[in-house]
């Protein structure tokens, strides 16, 4: 006589996860990929969540595609950071460099009477008697 199976009322039946969040890791990565280049900071926010979503499906079910979305995921977060950090800087030198440009030409052309000038005539005179060569 086959015995049948106790079963413990206790016992909770295993919950089964789909790869919904391993799909959405990987999604995000490739997009992080994408947008390092083209919006960075944008790259630096779906790396984080893609992250986020390949370690919750690491935890509850690992799978390959959860692994590959946390790799893309990290690739993209580190070098949306680095491009980020890198535009941040090449503004703040560019910025300098404008703003020491735009003192030179003020200084340069200060004191032309450029407000009183009738026409272009009068503007290529008073030009054609700048000197050619200004240096610092």
């Amino acid at each position: 006589m086959p015995q049948a199976k106790k079963e413990s009322k206790n016992k909770e039946p295993e919950k089964v996860y789909g790869n919904s969040f391993g799909i959405t890791s990987l999604v995000l990565g490739i997009l992080s990929l994408v947008f390092m280049r083209i919006i960075p900071p944008l790259g630096i926010l779906l790396g984080f969540f893609g992250i986020i979503f390949g370690a919750v499906q690491q935890k509850r079910t690992p799978t390959g595609i959860a692994t590959a979305g946390l790799i893309t995921s990290i690739i993209g977060l580190i070098i949306s950071i680095i491009t980020t950090v890198l535009m941040v800087v090449a503004f703040f030198i560019v910025k300098d460099l404008v703003i020491n440009s735009l003192a030179d030409l003020k200084e340069v052309f200060g004191g032309l009477p450029i407000n009183e000038l009738k026409d272009l005539q009068e503007l290529k005179d008073l030009l054609s008697q700048m000197p050619t060569n200004i240096s610092h």
